[in-house]
């Protein structure tokens, strides 16, 4: 009887745990944006993301045009969740960000891109990460040209 009982404890859980899903981070326009001098930031469902200018020459910014966030060479991307540790966040890159697409220094974890899925996903086991934006486009169609990270949509798997 108490065999069954853990085990019937156990798929409830792996249920639950497999219901929970990704968590995907969007946006609509500027306004949804939180300007503080130079930086941006977002918040939603216990995540926040902070785009930081740092020592870059442009700050980051919110494009209406394109609806994509852009954040230039020595600038910071950080996201925080105060929903536990995060293992795996896929940033995707917009169509824009293609050509200045990166390689893109983590804090804590890995960040692998993948150029022709256009995606950024950060590995790790940490409340917070950071990846910074430096160097040159290496792995974007002007790769001589100054790194950025434009992206669309975050999603916290």
């Amino acid at each position: 009887m108490k065999r069954t009982l853990l085990f019937f404890v156990s798929l409830f859980v792996m249920t639950l745990s497999a219901m929970a899903g990704d968590v995907v981070l969007s946006w609509s326009s500027a306004a949804d944006w939180a300007k503080v001098g130079d930086d941006l930031s977002f918040t939603k469902d216990g995540y926040t993301l902070l785009m930081q200018k740092n020592t870059a020459k442009t700050a980051p910014f919110y494009s209406e045009s394109a609806g994509d966030v852009r954040v230039y060479n020595n600038g910071t991307f950080t996201l925080t969740s105060t929903n536990g540790n995060m293992t795996k966040v896929v940033i995707k890159v917009s169509s824009n960000g293609a050509k200045r697409l990166a390689e893109y220094a983590a804090s804590t974890g890995t960040a692998v891109v993948d150029k022709n899925a256009l995606t950024v996903t950060w590995t790790g086991d940490a409340a917070e990460f950071t990846l910074t934006v430096e160097g040159t486009a290496v792995n974007g169609t002007e790769s001589t040209s100054a790194a950025q990270l434009c992206f669309d949509n975050v999603t916290i798997v």
